[in-house]
């Protein structure tokens, strides 16, 4: 819980919603550890400016001095490496409290 993972979707993120997720997973950036792998590399950042979507008006969904502060704010935060943990049941357990709080 507030845990954030590096294989978690962008949209994980604070300020990153459903779009701005949606147009930075069409220029192949689908994980927090993606976005945060574009720091200092200007040219995969050039590549994902270039994939950019363009909205109805002719402009890039995301310009980019925004995707240089998502950038920035994902390398500030304190991502996790570890794997997620597993979803456990301890409904189905003979003692569901026992089984999550242990005999304590």
């Amino acid at each position: 819980e507030g845990v954030i993972y590096t294989v978690d979707p962008v949209t994980k993120l604070p300020g990153i919603g459903k779009k701005t997720g949606e147009a930075l997973n069409k220029c192949g950036i689908e994980t927090t550890s993606d976005l945060k792998e574009l720091l200092d590399n200007t040219d995969k950042t050039n590549a994902v400016m270039e994939k950019m979507p363009v909205n109805n008006k002719g402009k890039k969904q995301i310009s980019t001095a925004v995707l240089e502060k998502l950038i920035k704010k994902v390398n500030d935060l304190d991502l996790c490496d570890e794997a997620i943990p597993a979803d456990i049941d301890y409904t189905r357990a003979d003692n569901p409290f026992k089984e999550r709080y242990g005999d304590e």
